[in-house]
């Protein structure tokens, strides 16, 4: 197990262009979409609990802010799961 983990370990380092950003950005996305982008429908129905001005204009920078973090962790998502399938393919592709 140690020496399949020694050369899987190896081959990541040799690959780190693609290692780095395929470990963090599916992450990342992940937390923008499962804590970021709550926030923002938690400061939405703050300000509707608060009383505060309750009208289209009052909430659009909630609904542009969630749809934007959505959007961006998407993004971020998706390219990072790109990295991981570069990833595997030259790891595939050394393995002889």
């Amino acid at each position: 197990m140690l020496l399949a983990l020694r050369y899987y370990g190896r081959q990541m380092a040799g690959l780190w262009r693609f290692t780095v950003p395929g470990m963090l950005l599916p992450a990342l996305g992940n937390t923008c979409i499962y804590y970021v982008a709550p926030l923002f429908v938690a400061g939405l129905v703050g300000r509707f609990a608060g009383h505060g001005p309750t009208g289209i204009g009052a909430a659009m920078p909630y609904v542009l802010g969630f749809a934007g973090a959505l959007l961006f962790a998407e993004i971020v998502w998706r390219v990072g799961i790109h990295c991981l399938n570069r990833l595997e393919c030259h790891g595939i592709a050394s393995c002889r």
